[in-house]
Parts: structure tokens; C-alpha cells; sequence
């Protein structure tokens, strides 16, 4: 039975790199019999492999399944789209807050003959809080504080409900398998996620001989980049925040350390607690034994660090 491997995300979990890898190396898959789908123009949509060779940053090449459901729109124009031999491998992390839409894209694959398997990465909370909301700052204008933008998402189930989609994916008759993987390196096949990922699938293929994007994709700002942002965002400066956010940057883990200590404060410590407790305890259940900590949001350290106002200001010099 031909199978169709879902990956949904988690969002900021290299998921875009892992997009762009299979786009640019869509031959080498194909040889291995996993066939990357890209060219949905026809229905309106992009050519995804032109868009990573361009290293532009899009939300996978299921975005197009994503966006006829959520839109009320049938499937069944997408098939020419994907059709022929082999295995199908289809990506968004668009689908992760909405289980039902996996559901029913699931259930369109199996009834057309394929075996379904989703598969996903997890962050450790705090670290996924503050990714997303960084990229909010980022991409969507946000301007408020950690604590208003998780009180806004979690309360509405849109944010770090691992062990609820979890549970909802492998209770979905049309779903053959699920599994949710821990993100942090040391949980990665060879401390990287490309080979993590792609050694699941095809283990004859040599991740170190694939094609990589030009630049670096999706990169999260700097702590000095992002407050910039916040205060664009609250002013309405929308074209500087722009120029700002188009940046190319590579940023360490340093730097990330940094964002997560400056935003990570305890009153959001304590709204994760409050709010994820139980969902963390049952999914750690789930989950490999030795990763039983990296679920406790309890136990997470809350260590606060003021940004440099010097940096910011630099920073908004620079964006005019």
C-alpha cells in the first residue's frame, strides 16, 4: 500500500529547513521512492521547489490541502497535483493546531489508497512559547509581552496542547501511525534534525551529500532586533518593521539563550503551570521515560534578563 507521511510542524522546529531539503533534494528522494510534491500552480498556487531555490520562506508544500479545508473547498482538484508511483511526502506546520483538518486530509489520502503516517516535532515549553511568540513579533505585528500572547493563544487551545493533538491524531481511524519526536538535539538522531527526519525515511540516503539552502531560512532576530520590532509594531511603523524583519541573520545559541531568559519571565512560568500542567503530565506519558523532565513545566528555570537599551536603539537607527 503506498504510504503518504504528514509532517506537521511543530511550528519553529526547523520546519521550514526540513521544507526546503526536501524541495532541493526531491531527485535523491524520489531515487529512494518518496516523491515531493511542488508544482501546484494549476490550482493557483505556488511551485514550491522554485520557491527553495529562491530560499524563500513558505509554509510547506500540504499549505495548499491546509488552505482548501480551512476554506470549506474540496480536495479533489489538488489530486493531479500529487498523483503517480511511489511514496507521497507532504509538509506544513500549519496543520498542528488544527487536528481536525489532519483528520480530514487523512481521510481523503486513505480513501484514495494510501497509508497515512503524521509525524511531528515538540519543544520543551518554554522554549516553544518563546519561539512563537518571537514570531509573532516577527510576522505578525505583535507588540505585547510573553504573558499577553500566551493568555491570548493557550486560552483559545492554539498553543503547546502536545498530549490533546497528540491523543486526537492516534484516536483518527484514518491515521495508520503517529509519533511525535523531541526536538532538542540531544534527542536527534545525530544531534541534527535533517538526519533524524530523513534517516526515518530513507536510511540508504546520505543527508550530508544533500543540496542545502543558500542562506540561512526562517532565522529567529536578535534580542536587541526583536525589542526593535516590539516598539515599530506598538507605533504602527509597519514598512520599517518590515525592512527590519527581511534581515538575513544568523543568530546562536548564544543569542537564543539570551531571548529565551529575557521574555521567559516568571508570571509566564506560572501561566504554562497553571494552564499545561495536566496536559504535560499526560503527555509525557506517552513519551520516551529518559524525556520525562523536558515535560514538566514546573521545573522549568525562570532566570529574567533586561535587554540592552543601547542595542535597540542602535537597531532602530539602522531601520530608519
Amino acid at each position: 500500500m503506498p504510504r503518504a507521511l504528514l509532517h506537521i510542524g511543530h511550528p519553529k522546529t526547523a520546519t521550514t529547513f526540513l521544507q526546503h531539503l526536501m524541495q532541493l533534494n526531491a531527485p535523491a528522494l524520489a531515487d529512494a521512492g518518496y516523491r515531493v510534491p511542488s508544482d501546484f500552480l494549476a490550482v493557483g498556487d505556488h511551485d514550491y521547489a522554485h520557491l527553495a531555490c529562491l530560499g524563500a520562506v513558505y509554509p510547506g508544500n500540504a499549505a495548499p490541502f491546509f488552505l482548501r479545508l480551512r476554506k470549506g473547498q474540496a480536495l479533489e482538484p489538488l489530486d493531479a497535483c500529487v498523483e503517480g508511483p511511489g511514496d507521497l511526502l507532504l509538509s506544513s506546520e500549519l496543520f498542528f493546531y488544527w487536528p481536525s483538518l489532519v483528520e480530514r486530509l487523512a481521510n481523503h489520502l486513505s480513501g484514495g489508497g494510501r497509508r497515512v503516517d503524521v509525524i511531528a516535532y515538540v519543544d520543551r515549553y518554554d522554549w516553544a512559547a518563546v519561539k512563537a511568540y518571537s514570531q509573532n513579533i516577527r510576522n505578525h505585528g505583535f507588540a505585547g509581552t510573553l504573558l499577553e500572547f500566551l493568555e491570548a493563544q493557550v486560552s483559545h487551545d492554539r498553543l503547546l496542547r502536545y498530549h490533546e493533538v497528540h491523543a486526537r491524531l492516534g484516536a483518527c481511524e484514518a491515521i495508520a501511525a503517529v509519533e511525535f519526536r523531541a526536538f532538542p538535539a540531544r534527542y536527534l538522531a545525530g544531534g541534527c534534525i535533517e538526519q533524524d527526519f530523513f534517516g526515518r525515511l530513507a536510511p540508504r540516503l546520505d543527508v550530508r551529500a544533500f543540496r542545502r539552502p543558500p542562506a540561512p531560512v526562517n532565522v529567529t532576530p536578535s534580542l536587541a532586533e526583536l525589542e526593535a520590532l516590539r516598539r515599530l509594531n506598538a507605533a504602527g511603523h509597519t514598512e520599517a518593521a518590515r525592512r527590519l524583519a527581511a534581515r538575513k541573520r544568523s543568530v546562536g545559541d548564544d543569542e537564543r539563550n539570551r531571548i529565551r531568559r529575557c521574555y521567559f519571565t516568571r508570571e509566564a512560568r506560572d501561566f504554562l503551570v497553571r494552564e499545561l500542567s495536566e496536559d504535560a503530565r499526560r503527555f509525557s506519558a506517552v513519551m520516551p521515560p529518559e524525556q520525562a523532565d523536558l515535560w514538566r513545566v514546573e521545573t522549568l528555570p525562570v532566570e529574567p534578563l533586561e535587554p540592552d537599551a543601547s542595542e535597540v536603539e542602535s537597531v532602530l537607527a539602522s531601520a530608519g
